[in-house]
């Protein structure tokens, strides 16, 4: 038989079981919602990408595109001038001068098949200040009847 004493005691204990009960359901609850939330966030992380990653593909498909169909000699370069992408107009025109211009290709490399060694220090110059300042440079070089401007 039980006394007084010991019913007591299981009956405190009772009690603060119940209450260590409650206590784990609501950090139970807490977790589900919390675990809810970042099944939410992690969906939405996932879509994001998603979206950024089909933008990022049709934005290198029309660069693709544009380069290839492009009248001009034009350049993508990265941070470090190692082309990127370039034009179909100046690739064919390097090939036929022997010039690889494929990427990574440094830029100051490439560009030595169409400008002179001045023209091309300048062009290079003006290619390392528009990465340092982020500042919009016009480099253009034309060529009439033999003759050469160039227009900064």
């Amino acid at each position: 038989m039980i006394d007084e004493q010991q019913y007591a005691e299981a009956l405190e204990e009772l009690t603060e079981l119940r209450l260590e009960n409650k206590k784990l359901k609501r950090e139970a609850r807490h977790y589900v919602r919390d675990n809810e939330l970042l099944r939410r966030a992690n969906d939405q992380a996932m879509r994001t990408q998603a979206f950024i990653q089909k933008e990022n593909y049709m934005q290198a498909f029309f660069n693709k595109q544009f380069l290839r169909t492009a009248p001009y000699f034009l350049v993508l370069t990265d941070e470090n001038l190692k082309i990127v992408m370039c034009s179909e107009i100046l690739k064919k025109y390097c090939q036929g001068r022997e010039v690889d211009i494929s990427t990574g290709t440094d830029l100051k490399v490439a560009m030595r098949a169409l400008l002179p060694e001045e023209d091309l220090n300048s062009f290079y110059s003006q290619c390392k200040e528009v990465l340092t300042d982020r500042t919009n440079v016009s480099y253009i070089l034309r060529s009439i009847y033999g003759e050469r401007h160039m227009d900064h």
